[in-house]
């Protein structure tokens, strides 16, 4: 088992667990939730803000990115200097 910290900086997590944490699972899993919650602010009449930072990232990323232009997410590129 790998241990892993909690960046303690950070108050809310979204932990997997055995097949459901493979990439292509938690990236689905984050799309359904945050549908999930524009439903509620459609309902319910609130709002909760929902923002995309992407600071660096691989393959993986273009896919996220475009999920998140699709439901009009906004979305904030971080560029690492190295």
């Amino acid at each position: 088992m790998k241990r892993c910290d909690l960046e303690p900086n950070h108050s809310h997590f979204l932990l997997f667990d055995g097949e459901a944490s493979s990439a292509h699972s938690v990236l689905f899993q984050r799309a359904e939730i945050e549908k999930h919650s524009r439903r509620i602010n459609a309902t319910m009449g609130a709002f909760t803000p929902i923002v995309m930072v992407l600071v660096e990232g691989g393959a993986l990323s273009i896919r996220t990115i475009c999920q998140a232009l699709e439901s009009n997410t906004p979305l904030v590129v971080v560029k690492v200097s190295t």
